[in-house]
């Protein structure tokens, strides 16, 4: 018989005092940038596309009672090795007005590869978002390095951009495709979002590209050379899911 639910072992949880720390470590990269300070998106010298966290904690996530939103919040983490910092990000559940009721869950992988995959429309996920508009976005990432990032890529008209917020929804959307959750992980990959805001004068018409998220179904980096081609192709037909809201506004 198949194992449908994954061990609830390492789920990499935050004490309280490290989430406070590593989301002010943040807050000032983006706000008090020093010359190195993006390189907190490369891994090993090549560019983060994204982050994974294992299925245990996402299970754990949604379990618990009355989450209605997943809280996605960014960090940068201080290396243990003498190398550059890292981004990360943080997950918890909040209530329906948004007050945290869950522990604090960090990324435990990070992903240097893009999304390649040409992802088939899921019949459960009502609310996923377009291959080729996910792909936009990704591609809008993969195309500036680190060296090039600014500070006004991570922030809003209210200020620095925290984190975003997910309905619980758009997580539980992600498993829908995975009868067998043993083993998966819920990735979720960097995005920059390219358009042109209201201006009061109209020939003001700059380009705007603000840092954003996608959701997805996704093997482990330490098993995807060694998948079963029915775990590679429920995978590759997984859909993505952007649906969710800035911080600030919001807790």
């Amino acid at each position: 018989m198949s194992t449908i639910l994954p061990s609830m072992t390492d789920l990499h949880l935050l004490a309280p005092e490290e989430y406070r720390s590593a989301t002010l470590a943040w807050v000032q990269t983006i706000e008090q940038p020093a010359p190195t300070a993006y390189t907190v998106f490369e891994v090993n010298g090549s560019q983060l596309t994204g982050v994974s966290f294992p299925m245990a904690a996402i299970i754990s996530l949604l379990s618990t009672v009355r989450v209605h939103y997943i809280e996605a919040r960014f960090l940068v983490i201080p290396s243990k090795t003498g190398g550059n910092d890292q981004f990360s990000i943080a997950l918890y559940a909040a209530d329906v007005n948004r007050v945290r009721i869950s522990a604090y869950f960090q990324a435990y992988s990070w992903w240097t590869t893009p999304i390649t995959e040409v992802i088939d429309v899921s019949a459960m996920a009502t609310d996923q978002a377009p291959y080729a508009l996910v792909n936009a976005w990704t591609d809008a990432w993969a195309r500036v390095l680190p060296k090039d990032l600014k500070s006004d890529m991570f922030t809003t008209s209210f200020g620095t951009l925290e984190g975003y917020t997910f309905k619980a929804d758009d997580f539980l959307q992600t498993l829908f495709d995975a009868r067998d959750m043993s083993g998966m992980d819920v990735r979720i990959d960097l995005a920059l979002h390219e358009y042109y805001p209201a201006m009061v004068e109209a020939k003001n018409t700059s380009l705007q590209q603000t840092f954003g998220l996608v959701l997805r179904l996704s093997i482990p980096q330490t098993t995807a050379s060694s998948s079963t081609e029915s775990r590679i192709v429920a995978v590759a037909t997984s859909p993505f899911f952007d649906l969710s809201t800035p911080c600030p506004p919001g807790t």
